[in-house]
């Protein structure tokens, strides 16, 4: 489960995440920090469903090798996820990772697509009755009726493996539709927050 991220010099260890949000919740990330939620397996009680890489906190990275630009990707994605705010802020985030001693999971590496689809087939008929009981908290992953998260949790679970971060490839719509299936971001789901360095507001806009 182990991924030295292939589309970064190994010998790097800080770059920047891109996060976006509300310009009404950026005093509270600045002065509180992040907070990460879990997943409990066997909790009784209703749970959120986890995004779509797993429970964290979410940033674009630049990528050099497709030109893929973090800070534009996190705008176009706040934009489209919390409409209806009237302006937003996108944080850059200082990160620091000894790739030697820190797992990374990128979700392109087809070992990697190989073990998430043989967990999928296993959990796949519960959480479809899980769905249909409206089991889960209505968050973004229930209302697109997506447990990929949910999949993935349960991979790092059955590996013990505990990831500082999860990457992939994604695409990010500027409308409800998605128009294509192939990539224009690098996204990255921060799971340890001890990576995170530095935040520093880098853009406001309406």
């Amino acid at each position: 489960m182990v991924e030295k991220r292939k589309r970064m010099n190994d010998e790097i260890k800080e770059f920047f995440g891109y996060h976006g949000t509300p310009e009404r919740c950026i005093d509270s990330i600045k002065n509180d920090g992040f907070k990460v939620r879990t997943f409990l397996f066997d909790c009784a009680e209703e749970q959120e469903i986890p995004c779509d890489l797993g429970n964290g906190i979410y940033v674009f990275l630049d990528n050099d090798e497709y030109g893929f630009d973090g800070k534009e990707c996190a705008k176009k994605y706040v934009k489209n996820v919390k409409r209806g705010e009237l302006s937003y802020g996108v944080i850059e985030l200082s990160l620091s990772i000894d790739f030697e001693n820190q797992e990374i999971v990128d979700l392109d590496d087809e070992e990697i697509i190989s073990e998430i689809l043989a967990v999928r087939k296993v959990m796949m008929p519960k959480l479809k009755r899980l769905f249909e009981e409206n089991y889960f908290k209505n968050n973004g992953a229930f209302q697109r009726g997506n447990c990929d998260g949910i999949i993935l949790e349960g991979l790092l679970l059955e590996k013990k493996s505990d990831p500082v971060m999860i990457i992939k490839n994604t695409y990010t719509s500027e409308s409800y539709y998605r128009i294509s299936n192939f990539p224009d971001g690098t996204e990255a789901c921060i799971r340890d927050i001890s990576i995170i360095k530095n935040k520093e507001v880098c853009e406001k806009f309406h």
